[in-house]
């Protein structure tokens, strides 16, 4: 047999930007409420399989840093004052970005 390894290549800064970029339009797109909809319907946990992959770890732990899980009568409560919300959302965002850097690498 005769093999072949290619290798796919770009400046490792270009890469992050695009990863950062992708991490962000993700977020943007739903993936907080994604996450809250596969807790309610399908039991999502973050110690299952499917609650360790990139993304939907990060998402659990901030919702339940958050605003915990809901009561048995569905309703939540913050846990965090208001004024530290904006810091806890871009924490998410910094570490879903870094988590998914990390597995490009």
């Amino acid at each position: 047999y005769d093999f072949r390894c290619l290798f796919l290549t770009m400046p490792r800064v270009k890469l992050f930007h695009r990863i950062d970029s992708r991490c962000e339009q993700i977020i943007h797109n739903g993936l907080l409420k994604e996450v809250v909809s596969l807790v309610h319907t399908h039991n999502l946990r973050s110690d299952t399989q499917a609650g360790h992959s990139i993304g939907y770890r990060q998402a659990l732990e901030y919702l339940d840093k958050i605003w915990g899980f809901p009561t048995d009568d569905g309703i939540y409560q913050t846990k965090i004052p208001l004024v530290d919300m904006k810091r806890h959302f871009l924490e998410f965002i910094f570490l879903y970005q870094a988590r998914t850097r990390q597995l490009a690498q």
